[in-house]
């Protein structure tokens, strides 16, 4: 029996009693919707070597990446995988997850607000063909700590260059504004934007699960976003009816590589 990327994974998991978090998603963007991605979190203390090794060969990683693969790694507090099936392909990706690095900053430089507010590495990720490996991304992801949800406001509206025809920009716009009202207003959301060299790539994703919005909430979002990019509403809306239950946990968007604009949204399971 053959099993997918993200199975074998799985059974990788299970076998070393590794614990994890999982996360699904779906991308759109013109006559695009990609929902076959899954995303796994491990904390970084949870994995033994042996365990990490046996990740990065069964997710074919490049060889020419291992070395700074595992210079980064004692800095990191967790590990991302993720599978985007996209027809006959599927993109391996990986990611560091610098978080703790972030809050000691914060802790350390509490009399010092400028300090705690500066733009820290909070990703390195990697995305590759999964097959044939040898063309690989690397992305840098930039955390603003403590930003206030107007401050994460006005950082959307500088990726979409303030373009309020965008539906994409009005639904992210419309979410924050939706989801500030679930905390209390001296509150906001862990914030990042991500980049990639040589790549016109300018994104930012915001982490919702503190305001505990079900996907059934969005649904009229997400149904204006489906006309804008001209989805095929009986695939995208049964979907939409299927994860109603879901808790909604991230909101990525932003300018691809392509130059065009998109939005991805992440959900427990």
């Amino acid at each position: 029996m053959e099993y997918t990327p993200a199975e074998n994974i799985g059974l990788l998991f299970a076998k070393d009693l590794v614990r994890f978090q999982a996360e699904q998603s779906f991308k759109i963007k013109q006559d695009s919707f990609q929902y076959e991605r899954v995303l796994f979190g491990i904390a970084s203390k949870e994995l033994e070597p042996s365990t990490i090794d046996k990740i990065l060969s069964t997710i074919n990683f490049p060889k020419e990446k291992e070395q700074e693969f595992f210079q980064l790694l004692p800095d990191a507090n967790r590990i991302g995988i993720g599978f985007e099936l996209n027809g006959e392909q599927c993109v391996h990706k990986l990611y560091l997850e610098f978080w703790g690095k972030i809050k000691a900053n914060i802790w350390q430089h509490q009399d010092d607000p400028e300090k705690q507010h500066q733009p820290q590495k909070i990703h390195h990720g990697y995305k590759w063909e999964g097959i044939n490996n040898q063309h690989i991304a690397t992305a840098s992801y930039q955390c603003h700590p403590l930003l206030s949800t107007s401050g994460i406001a006005s950082r959307i509206d500088s990726i979409y260059q303030h373009d309020t025809v965008n539906s994409a920009h009005r639904v992210s716009r419309s979410i924050l504004d939706y989801a500030a009202k679930k905390i209390s207003a001296d509150d906001s959301f862990i914030y990042l934007e991500a980049s990639e060299s040589n790549s016109p790539r300018r994104s930012f994703d915001i982490n919702f699960y503190k305001a505990g919005i079900k996907m059934a909430q969005l649904h009229g979002l997400f149904e204006t976003i489906s006309d804008y990019y001209e989805l095929n509403g009986e695939t995208f809306l049964p979907y939409l009816d299927n994860i109603a239950d879901k808790d909604f946990g991230h909101l990525s968007g932003g300018i691809d590589r392509q130059g065009k604009d998109f939005l991805t949204v992440y959900y427990a399971v």
